[in-house]
């Protein structure tokens, strides 16, 4: 799911994504604490977890998390920096694990995060 579109001004697309893979019999806890403290640190520059829960989707346990990280990039022939949110729910069921994460630019990020916790607040696996 991403933001409307800003023109010009919109340099970076605001997103809400989910992914889904195989937990290998770990517990949410364990596997919260892998992407915490392993994963998401060697795919964001500088991440700094700005604060962390937990909560009840649907019936369903949920560790959370929200984090910065700076970057850098090119956009055209424009050198830019950037800083982002993201926000990262982890929910496990079966033995699958479920990563709902909404990411947006740091000024961006208020705007839209009531819109992300409706999206994921109203999650349900059928199966």
């Amino acid at each position: 799911v991403y933001a409307p579109d800003e023109e010009e001004m919109d340099s970076w697309k605001e997103k809400l994504e989910i992914s889904l893979t195989d937990a290998n019999d770990l517990t949410l806890e364990d596997a919260f604490n892998f992407y915490i403290q392993d994963d998401l640190p060697t795919m964001y520059n500088g991440l700094k977890v700005i604060r962390q829960g937990e909560e009840v989707i649907n019936g369903l346990n949920a560790k959370w998390v929200l984090f910065s990280f700076s970057g850098s990039g090119t956009i055209g022939t424009a050198e830019v920096s950037f800083t982002f949110n993201n926000l990262f729910y982890l929910v496990l069921k079966n033995n699958k694990l479920y990563m709902l994460n909404g990411i947006a630019e740091k000024e961006y990020y208020q705007k839209l995060e009531s819109d992300y916790l409706k999206i994921v607040r109203s999650f349900q696996i059928s199966k």
